[in-house]
C-alpha cells in the first residue's frame, strides 16, 4: 500500500510500546522507512534550588541530543529487524510537528505513521497534540 513511511520517535517507551506493530506493517507491504526524531534546539534551563540558573553549554546540548536521536534510532532499528530498509532524520525545531512536517518533505516519504495519546484538561488545552497539528499542517496521509 505504502512504499515509504515517515515514523516520528520521541522515546524508548514509544518504541517498546509500538514498533512491533509497524515492523509488521512495514514487512507487509515491504516499505522503506525513515525514522525521525526532533529535538529541542536551545539548552533547556535547570531549576533545581541547588542548581538554580544552570543551562547546559549549547556544545553539550547537541552532543547529548544527537547521542539520544541515535539511541533510539538504534533501539527502533533492533525492533524493525535487519530485513527493514531504514533511514533517519534528526531535526531541531522547538515545535515538534513543525520538524516531522519538514522531516516528511526532505525523506519524500507517501506517508506519516504516528502513535498517539490523550492529552486531557490544562495539559490538553495548552500543548494540543502533535499528531493533531502534524495533519493539519501536512498534505500527506497521516495514520495513527
Amino acid at each position: 500500500m505504502f512504499k515509504h513511511l515517515l515514523v516520528p520517535i520521541a522515546s524508548e517507551e514509544m518504541i517498546n510500546k509500538t514498533f512491533k506493530h509497524v515492523s509488521r506493517l512495514v514487512k507487509e507491504d515491504q516499505a522503506r522507512v525513515t525514522l525521525v526524531h526532533v529535538s529541542e534546539p536551545i539548552p533547556l534551563y535547570m531549576y533545581e534550588s541547588s542548581a538554580y540558573g544552570f543551562q547546559a553549554a549549547e556544545e553539550n546540548h547537541k552532543n547529548n541530543c544527537e547521542n539520544y536521536a541515535k539511541k533510539l534510532f538504534d533501539l527502533a532499528a533492533v525492533e524493525l529487524g535487519s530485513t527493514v530498509k531504514c533511514d533517519v532524520c534528526h531535526l531541531y525545531n522547538v515545535n515538534v510537528f513543525e520538524g516531522i512536517v519538514e522531516a516528511a518533505k526532505l525523506s519524500k516519504v507517501d506517508v506519516i505513521l504516528m502513535a498517539s495519546h490523550k492529552r486531557t484538561g490544562l495539559k490538553g488545552l495548552f500543548m494540543g497534540s502533535d499528531t493533531n497539528a502534524v495533519i493539519k499542517h501536512t498534505k500527506l496521509p497521516v495514520l495513527v
